[in-house]
């Protein structure tokens, strides 16, 4: 009889065994990690919004107070400063185009009339939806009971409605971003130094400013840069528009400047509601499309050349994952989340290209060619 002891499996093999088990545990912790940053984004984003709103613009208005610090102004007087100038610009301009855009509002219900009579192909869909609605009517009025008078009331909320409902919390938004952004502004770097002081030690503290400073510069750039791109793209719609003879240029250009930060779908809602306007403003069909076919032409301008010359291979994005960014952070936070959908991602690109531990998800979130 033999006695001597079995043999062991080969270690590899129970290793791999057990590094497999561990895996599990692991996976489930940061799928619930995932699930939490999710669910508290969504639930958060009244609170969170604003917040990363300023800080976005505090990185964007940041070497303004730094070049006003050189000139010894103080920081606070500097902050100051520079949100009386965005508080009177902002009041301006929504004076400015708010009367026309009051008017283009009000008259949306009749003009789709006339835009009904001219775009004569679409008639025959209309009529089918409205004899569809007559005959619902018909079988509502044959389901009642004798005697009995069913009547179905569908009210709409109107534009002006909606607005005013939401004129309140927009209006607290504004003013949390402002104040929060003034603080941001008026304390200068003391965020940063409070950040490294309790996160790095010793050698660790310098690497960690350059870190720090390196991402803020990068996404100050990003910023700048493409705020002053979606301005100029404002003011050329505005003298096209102008130069075809359509009313308010200036309330298109601004618009079309604003829509511009939302990639893709804010130039796709611009050609819509450009074609809407077009169709109220000329007789002529043929006159009105030209005016969207403009807007297309300058837009594509600026995403295919301007943009990618001026932003260069690294601060552009690789227009899948931007995509992607714009469907998470639309159904996170709504409007403002496709806003903020690209400055976000720019933002995670700059730490990690800053990172050397994080480069390979610089290089996932960059252009292909890049």
């Amino acid at each position: 009889m033999d006695d001597r002891p079995a043999p062991h499996p080969p270690h590899d093999e129970a290793g791999a065994g057990s590094s497999s088990e561990a895996r599990w545990p692991a996976a489930i912790l940061i799928a619930i990690l995932v699930l939490l940053v999710v669910y508290t984004l969504y639930f958060a984003r009244d609170v969170l919004v604003p917040i990363v709103i300023a800080v976005l613009l505090k990185q964007l208005l940041s070497p303004l107070v730094v070049r006003m610090k050189r000139l010894r102004i103080p920081e606070p007087l500097a902050a100051a400063g520079i949100m009386l100038t965005l508080v009177a610009g902002l009041i301006a301009g929504g004076y400015a185009i708010s009367g026309p855009a009051a008017e283009w509002i009000a008259r949306a219900p009749q003009g789709m009339a006339e835009i009904e009579r001219k775009l004569t192909a679409l008639r025959g869909s209309v009529e089918e939806v409205q004899k569809a609605t007559e005959r619902v009517e018909e079988l509502a009025k044959a389901a009642a009971p004798a005697g009995d008078t069913l009547t179905v009331t569908v009210r709409e909320t109107t534009l002006g409605e909606y607005f005013v409902i939401n004129t309140t919390f927009l209006v607290t938004q504004i003013v949390i971003v402002f104040v929060l952004l003034f603080f941001l502004l008026a304390s200068g770097d003391l965020f940063m130094r409070r950040f490294v002081k309790a996160f790095s030690r010793g050698q660790e503290k310098r690497r960690a400013v350059e870190i720090v400073r390196g991402v803020q510069q990068d996404v100050a750039t990003y910023l700048g840069t493409v705020t002053l791109i979606n301005a100029g793209l404002g003011m050329a719609v505005a003298v096209v528009m102008w130069a075809v003879g359509m009313p308010n240029p200036v309330l298109w250009g601004a618009l079309a400047a604003l829509m511009n930060f939302i990639p893709y779908v804010g130039a796709l809602a611009m050609v819509v509601i450009l074609t809407i306007a077009a169709l109220l403003s000329f007789d002529d069909v043929a006159q009105a499309l030209l005016v969207p076919g403009l807007f297309f032409l300058l837009t594509n301008i600026e995403a295919n050349l301007i943009t990618p010359s001026v932003l260069g291979r690294r601060l552009t994005l690789n227009p899948a994952i931007v995509f992607v960014s714009l469907v998470t952070w639309s159904w996170l936070w709504g409007v403002a989340g496709a806003i903020l959908a690209v400055p976000i991602l720019v933002a995670i690109k700059a730490v990690a290209e800053n990172v050397e531990a994080l480069s390979g998800i610089s290089v996932f979130l960059g252009r292909r060619d890049a």
